[in-house]
């Protein structure tokens, strides 16, 4: 099984660089930037590629970046809350820096930085519900509910920033939901 998704992720990844990304400006070539790419990282990380919009995902859990990568992710090892990471990274020249998976705790504690450092960033985190919300919006953080955990909010949200029509958007919805209705159904 292992083999088979590195074989697929390959192949996605091939398929899915038509140039060499080392000749495009970051800016250009991945105006967001997903931090986590658990299920709703991945469901942000689908809609962007659905739509020709480039990404890079950030994930520092060693298994899931493991996984991401074999299923043909663009995504690279790192955390939000090291600000060693924030040039290379390039979060001041993304339209979006997402928070897919976001732990309130240390995004309050990194903020004040993040804010001194970069004013105008550009920061979405998913909600787990309202209170939440609120929380994130106390420390300057634009939230998304997201209390399913299957992303499909926080991709929308994402794809309307971008101006991506909202028809298109909940085609593209749609088609995922019954994507995973019939995955969920194969597998019973």
């Amino acid at each position: 099984a292992d083999a088979g998704r590195r074989l697929a992720g390959a192949l996605r990844a091939k398929a899915a660089k038509p140039t060499d990304p080392e000749l495009i400006p970051v800016e250009m070539a991945a105006p967001v930037l997903v931090f986590g790419m658990g299920a709703r990282g991945r469901a942000v990380a689908d809609a962007l590629m659905e739509f020709g919009i480039g990404y890079l995902g950030v994930e520092a859990d060693e298994k899931r970046l493991r996984e991401a990568l074999a299923d043909g992710y663009a995504v690279m090892f790192g955390r939000m809350d090291d600000p060693r990471l924030w040039q290379p990274m390039a979060i001041e020249g993304r339209r979006l820096n997402v928070l897919s998976d976001p732990d309130f705790e240390t995004a309050a504690e990194i903020m004040p930085a993040i804010r001194e450092q970069y004013p105008e960033l550009r920061l979405l985190a998913a909600a787990l519900d309202a209170v939440d919300a609120k929380h994130f919006a106390e420390i300057g953080i634009e939230a998304v509910d997201d209390s399913l955990g299957d992303g499909t909010p926080l991709a929308k949200e994402v794809l309307m920033e971008l101006g991506i029509e909202p028809a298109a958007i909940e085609d593209w919805i749609a088609r995922r939901r019954q994507s995973v209705t019939e995955d969920v159904r194969e597998a019973a």
